[in-house]
């Protein structure tokens, strides 16, 4: 089975989806409000999703899996720390307020 796997960066109102088509190669990063978001689930096709394990992340797997992702495709929540060796190297003194900018979730570049 040659599955997607999905990148989901959640937020209050906004959300990042980041995935790779495997018959072309292509990488989609899109934006998403909650409504649109699980319109887009309900109608993508199975696959593997990665999602930041945050206070909404439990809730949102079990919004995936009502929509229909059933195995050998899981849902899984990773903690910072499963992803912050491969977070890109920034410069030693970066002003205040860019390290907290809203650039999507590292895990899924």
């Amino acid at each position: 089975m040659n599955a997607t796997t999905y990148g989901l960066d959640i937020a209050k109102s906004v959300f990042q989806m980041y995935w790779v088509d495997p018959s072309t190669g292509q990488i989609h990063n899109q934006r998403f409000s909650q409504p649109r978001l699980i319109q887009f689930l309900s109608n993508c096709p199975a696959g593997h999703f990665a999602l930041e394990a945050c206070g909404g992340s439990h809730w949102w797997a079990r919004k995936i899996q009502s929509l229909g992702i059933k195995p050998p495709c899981s849902i899984r929540a990773m903690s910072a720390r499963s992803y912050a060796p491969t977070r890109l190297m920034l410069p030693m003194r970066v002003p205040y307020g860019r390290l907290h900018s809203n650039r999507g979730c590292p895990a899924c570049r």
